[in-house]
């Protein structure tokens, strides 16, 4: 459920509620629904939850025969005026909440026939008509649909900087004839006056604003690859240096086609040259964030008999080097196993959420069989350096037979869920918690690269 609390104002919650040819249904469907079902048509709507002891208040609702079916969750942005006179960056007379989403499939197949959108839904009080901005996204005629987007505030001012969000392309769009996808970034730009709107988001397409493409491609070995299908929300940090991070990964899971598929699928960390000030959007196309190193090989030697610190990554030795490289980059991606030949095994992909906390990303992966009357496979947990997309000096999962930090362990049978963080466990300070579709809790004890805790880095003695 996403909420946006407003100090006595709308708390805005967010339900898709079924309908069959138009008509409203009287329950909202399950969710998380992805990956093992598809609603009917959507209807989005938002209520008022402010005060727990009465019952929920719906304020409004909003359909389109553009939305397709539920398989974007939304987010809420807040947007006020940048340094009012006499009002604070908190204070809510001026701030204006919209729930922005994207555009789903449009058969139950799981396919996508329709160009994607993304909407900006104003949130509004009961009785009040919501303003509906729709910010096409791609080329039309494409057949595509959204992944689940999230917003960004970078300098936590109570002001929604940008919204990220994957895209997945439907192999009926040409090339390379499978299932592919692009990354983006919909920034807020600054409202000077109220009232707020979405004038200053993205950028002018035609007559409308528009999200701008952040990565399309991949170069692995000299070539280019496509990104795969996006169908899930992403984790956002600032790293020391102030670099705005951005963590996905890509896969489908909605059909029995997407079992035994074995194209590769990745795991990517992108900084953003755009909210990083190094390049301004005047286009969809000219911001892309794609010189990313491929770090699908790289080994760390913690205590390793013989060989370079760093191993598998050219010619970069040292850790030291590897952080340095990927900081005059764009950042780095690994390619997850595609099982191509196997009989039995789909690819690995990445089908659930990546959590983050204290320099480590975690994303939990899954290799379906092909056995298409169970939902059988398995799924491991990658536990990575956010900096470089590799094990880490003091290893996060530990180290391995051969000496060297372990980025990954095995979660078994069944489709993992998201990791859970509990601050405090020992010995490590942390613990993950797994759920799994067979039922099964698993915990996990990664090691943090940093420090779980907030901390001073610097003060100010003011004296009279």
């Amino acid at each position: 459920m996403s909420t946006s609390t407003a100090a006595g104002e709308i708390a805005a919650p967010h339900a898709r509620f079924e309908t069959q040819n138009g008509a409203n249904a009287a329950t909202p469907t399950s969710w998380p629904c992805r990956p093992y079902c598809l609603a009917h048509a959507s209807v989005d709507v938002s209520g008022d939850i402010t005060n727990p002891d009465v019952d929920p208040t719906v304020l409004t609702a909003y359909s389109s025969s553009t939305l397709g079916l539920t398989t974007s969750y939304p987010t809420v942005t807040r947007m006020s005026p940048k340094n009012p006179p006499g009002n604070a960056k908190t204070d809510h007379s001026n701030a204006v909440f919209s729930m922005v989403l994207g555009s789903g499939v449009q058969s139950y197949d799981g396919r996508a026939s329709a160009q994607a959108s993304l909407f900006a839904v104003k949130l509004v009080n009961q009785g009040t008509a919501p303003t509906v901005t729709s910010m096409p996204v791609g080329l039309a005629g494409v057949g595509s649909f959204m992944a689940d987007p999230i917003t960004f505030d970078r300098d936590l001012d109570f002001r929604s900087d940008a919204v990220y969000v994957g895209r997945s392309i439907d192999p009926s769009a040409g090339a390379p004839g499978y299932w592919w996808g692009k990354y983006y970034r919909l920034t807020m730009g600054v409202c000077s006056s109220a009232p707020c709107g979405t004038s200053t988001w993205g950028v002018a397409n035609g007559a409308s604003r528009a999200a701008t493409e952040m990565i399309a491609q991949l170069t692995i070995g000299g070539s280019t690859a496509y990104l795969g299908p996006i169908t899930i929300s992403s984790s956002v940090t600032l790293d020391d240096a102030g670099n705005t991070w951005v963590f996905f990964g890509t896969g489908r899971f909605f059909t029995q086609t997407d079992k035994i598929d074995q194209h590769v699928q990745y795991l990517v960390g992108v900084k953003d040259t755009v909210m990083n000030g190094g390049c301004t959007q005047s286009s969809v196309t000219n911001c892309p964030d794609q010189n990313l190193l491929d770090v699908s090989n790289a080994q760390i030697c913690v205590s390793c008999a013989s060989g370079n610190q760093v191993q598998g990554v050219g010619t970069v030795a040292t850790f030291a080097s590897l952080v340095s490289q990927v900081q005059g980059m764009d950042g780095w991606f690994i390619q997850l196993t595609t099982n191509s030949g196997s009989t039995t095994l789909g690819a690995e992909r990445s089908i659930v959420n990546p959590s983050l906390i204290s320099g480590a990303v975690f994303f939990p992966t899954f290799t379906p069989t092909y056995d298409i009357c169970v939902a059988t496979g398995t799924s491991n947990l990658y536990g990575l350096y956010y900096k470089t997309g590799t094990g880490y000096t003091d290893p996060i999962f530990g180290v391995d037979a051969a000496g060297k930090a372990a980025r990954q362990v095995s979660l078994g049978e069944g489709l993992a869920s998201s990791v859970a963080i509990q601050i405090g466990s020992q010995p490590t300070g942390m613990a993950g918690f797994v759920q799994s579709s067979n039922s099964s809790i698993i915990k996990v004890q990664p090691k943090p690269p940093s420090t779980l805790w907030s901390q001073y880095i610097s003060w100010m003695n003011h004296r009279d």
